[in-house]
């Protein structure tokens, strides 16, 4: 029964994990990366371009 309820804890924090990345991403904001100022995804491929020059 304790494994049910720790399996049921863990799938809801991943479905709140999973919509808070998905509204970030999609309101344009950035997810998961600690140096981003909400520039949105091109500049990310920007920065990873300028990386491997």
């Amino acid at each position: 029964m304790a494994d049910y309820i720790i399996g049921g804890i863990l799938v809801a924090l991943a479905i709140l994990a999973l919509r808070s990345v998905f509204k970030k991403t999609s309101s344009g904001g950035c997810a998961g990366c600690s140096g981003c100022n909400g520039c949105g995804p091109s500049c990310h491929g920007q920065d990873q371009e300028t990386a491997s020059k």
